[in-house]
């Protein structure tokens, strides 16, 4: 006797006829499925890490110093970078202030990636995306006017 034709990928009829009187083969394909989803739920768990950002009040903050470093004009995240490293107090209070924001991750992508993601209004300033340069993109920070 010939059994059936299968598709590629799907156990032959007589084998699943098998896993379903199988206890072992049932608790194996209940694994699979609970495997999966505990993929999902690490894949979600990543994606809000990731989306996870600094405090209103740390970012606040932040924008705030490198407003005094800068005052009006623009800037990209390398500049605030080497400015935070001179020898002044202005200097290291930004230095923390970076600091706190990112983690103890310090790096010019990530405060790229920071500033892009909070364009707007914070604690009485406003950060303005203002074009593109060779280093990136230019930001400005000003006060907002009441």
């Amino acid at each position: 006797m010939t059994q059936p034709r299968q598709n590629e990928g799907e156990l032959p009829i007589v084998q699943a006829a098998c896993i379903e009187d199988d206890p072992l083969g049932q608790i194996r394909g209940e694994l699979i499925e609970i495997r999966g989803l505990i993929n999902f739920v690490l894949s979600e768990l990543r994606q809000l890490r990731r989306s996870r950002g600094p405090s209103e009040e740390d970012l606040s903050d932040l924008l705030q110093q490198i407003f005094e470093a800068v005052t009006d004009s623009g800037f990209v995240a390398s500049w605030i970078f080497e400015f935070a490293y001179e020898d002044d107090p202005v200097s290291k209070r930004l230095r923390t202030a970076l600091s706190k924001c990112l983690n103890d991750q310090l790096t010019i992508r990530r405060l790229a990636y920071l500033l892009g993601q909070s364009v707007g209004e914070h604690g009485g300033l406003v950060l303005k995306r203002i074009g593109h340069s060779r280093d990136g993109e230019k930001y400005r920070i000003q006060e907002v006017m009441k």
